[in-house]
């Protein structure tokens, strides 16, 4: 966490007001509506469904806007026949609601994961960097005066593509079919790999891992290439 000197360390000091980016700022905001504890409310299935008026209202342009975000990205299209009777038994999905500390709502798909069969010996994990190397690098760009930032992916997995040779159908969440947003009976294939599936942080851990490989960036004029992971 760079924005803020290290516990211990008053030497540390943040990044110029002109080296934070607009990301960075709306992470900032995040990390002060955190501090003060204001962090906002997860809102129970019942709330949403017994909504009405402006609460209703305020729910269902949450959960159009996930929905528009998953069509936006790609990360599913109407199950063919084909995959129908290959999957036979499709994965539900259940939506997680919040309410922000300034009143907004928002509407989390997730695929319910714990119904899906899977090989328990599969690798479903993804890798992180090791602590130890993080601090170090943190520690020599203070000596060497480097400037350093934190960057957030936005819904991480939904960047990720499922394998070609991976096959996962799923049904909308039911509310999305009550309130009109999705025709009844419809199925759809995973194209991304989309929260709740066991296997979307291995995925997703193989696509930042093919991304960061062709990082480049020059210093002093010279081009460098990374082989670093995340």
């Amino acid at each position: 966490r760079t924005s803020e000197p290290l516990v211990g360390d008053e030497s540390f000091a943040p990044a110029d007001e002109d080296h934070v980016d607009d990301l960075n700022q709306q992470v900032l905001q995040k990390d002060k509506v955190k501090a003060t504890g204001a962090q906002g409310r997860t809102a129970p299935a019942k709330e949403v469904h017994q909504s009405t008026g402006t609460e209703y209202q305020a729910w269902y342009a949450a959960a159009e806007a996930e929905l528009q975000a998953f069509t936006d990205k790609g990360c599913m299209h109407i199950s063919t026949p084909e995959e129908r009777a290959a999957y036979r038994k499709p994965l539900p999905m259940l939506c997680v609601w919040t309410e922000k500390a300034d009143q907004s709502k928002k509407c989390r798909a997730c695929i319910m994961g714990n119904t899906e069969k899977l090989d328990a010996t599969a690798q479903v994990w993804t890798a992180q960097a090791e602590t130890a190397p993080f601090f170090n690098a943190l520690k020599l760009a203070q000596l060497r005066g480097w400037k350093v930032s934190k960057h957030d992916v936005k819904t991480a997995f939904l960047n990720a593509p499922v394998p070609k040779d991976e096959l996962v159908v799923i049904q909308p969440p039911p509310i999305w079919i009550r309130w009109g947003l999705v025709p009844p009976d419809v199925l759809w294939t995973c194209d991304k790999a989309i929260y709740g599936l066991r296997k979307s942080p291995k995925w997703w851990g193989e696509e930042r891992d093919r991304q960061f490989a062709k990082l480049r960036w020059s210093a002093d004029g010279t081009v460098s290439y990374t082989h670093l992971r995340a």
